[in-house]
């Protein structure tokens, strides 16, 4: 074989090669984001809302907000963001919760009872989802 042919050939295989390499980057599905809103309020109540599934952080909060004002809470706050992920919310006692995020449902799910655990009493699963 002559050098030309050689180096064809190997041009050849090498353009074979990258064509089957996966292509490094950002992934090319859209983000997809969660929230998870919580209101104290006086006298041991609480109002909750939750979103998942939204394009943007932004509306994902402002939907959970919508949601807990809805339930009649008077100072909800975002607690928790969460994007292509699961999101998780246990409350207890005394109006108080615990919030986790994480790949899984259930380790979301985890974190959050194990949270709320650790400051109150009679935690319970309120609400769980995954943004993807």
């Amino acid at each position: 074989m002559t050098r030309y042919r050689i180096l064809a050939l190997v041009a050849a295989a090498a353009l074979c090669a990258a064509a089957t390499v996966p292509i490094t980057g950002p992934a090319s599905a859209q983000d997809r984001y969660g929230s998870i809103v919580f209101s104290q309020e006086y006298g041991g109540g609480y109002a909750w809302g939750m979103a998942w599934s939204y394009d943007s952080r932004s509306s994902a909060r402002n939907t959970a907000i919508n949601e807990c004002r809805s339930q009649g809470g008077s100072s909800c706050g975002e607690i928790a963001w969460f994007r292509n992920a699961c999101g998780a919310l246990v409350i207890g006692d005394n109006n108080g919760y615990g919030v986790g995020w994480a790949e899984s449902l259930r380790d979301a799910e985890i974190i959050a009872m194990n949270e709320c655990r650790s400051v109150n009493y009679n935690c319970y699963h309120a609400a769980s989802r995954c943004s993807y």
